[in-house]
């Protein structure tokens, strides 16, 4: 998903479903910039229009980082370039993810 210089495209994305239209136009500079940088080896699937909801990731407290919910994520997190395992539990890095859920709560 080609977000660079098209704000617009959030539109058509899922999370048009999942945040108000304020949020989106609040936010979506930063929710471009940081798909941008991501080099999602997953093509942005977690906010693609068509797949699986976003996982339930939980914020954990710890900065940077959430904790991945096994049992909501579509793929086993071990299988992700963002995922750090820690004891029974991985914390995902992806700065799209963590922005997500730290900064709009989704």
């Amino acid at each position: 998903m080609n977000l660079k210089g098209n704000e617009d495209v959030l539109k058509d994305s899922k999370l048009a479903e999942e945040l108000t239209e304020s949020e989106l136009e609040r936010h979506g500079g930063k929710i471009v910039e940081l798909a941008e940088k991501a080099e999602c080896d997953k093509d942005l699937k977690c906010i693609k229009k068509g797949s699986s909801s976003l996982c339930r990731a939980k914020d954990s407290g710890i900065e940077n980082y959430v904790e991945c919910n096994r049992q909501l994520c579509e793929e086993m997190p071990e299988v992700c370039k963002f995922s750090v395992p820690f004891g029974y539990s991985h914390f995902c890095k992806c700065p799209l993810r963590v922005y997500l859920r730290k900064k709009l709560k989704c």
